[in-house]
């Protein structure tokens, strides 16, 4: 099974130019990266540079928020799994204190995570 840093970089390779991955490492990662030593003519060790810069930076979930957004509905799906490795995504149940508020249900998923109801522990203000 491929990683998510896998896939990622096979989606750099898969949807973006050179000059696109120029672009994308100056206006959404603050970095210049022919400065930077990931630029290359060969865009697949671009797009590898590009991976192990952002890992070794802590910012492939920036790296990840970028592609999805600009390549909207084109990037495989795995590549979300960036966001699970880093931040496993743990159900809270039923009942459970949270910050002063009560958890009473899970209404549901979304991109970014879980959303549920809950009321103040005093009060019953949802």
């Amino acid at each position: 099974m491929k990683s998510a840093l896998e896939i990622l970089r096979g989606e750099l390779e898969r949807l973006f130019s050179n000059a696109n991955l120029k672009e994308l490492c100056s206006s959404f990662l603050g970095v210049d990266p022919v400065e930077a030593g990931l630029y290359d003519e060969v865009k697949s060790v671009f797009a590898r540079r590009l991976v192990d810069w952002c890992r070794g930076d802590k910012s492939t979930e920036a790296l990840a928020d970028a592609v999805l957004m600009l390549k909207k509905g084109m990037v495989d799906p795995r590549v979300k799994q960036i966001y699970e490795e880093r931040f496993p995504v743990e159900d809270i149940e039923d009942g459970a204190d949270v910050f002063g508020f009560a958890i009473e249900r899970k209404l549901g998923d979304g991109g970014l995570g879980s959303v549920y109801e809950a009321s103040k522990d005093s009060g019953g203000e949802k």
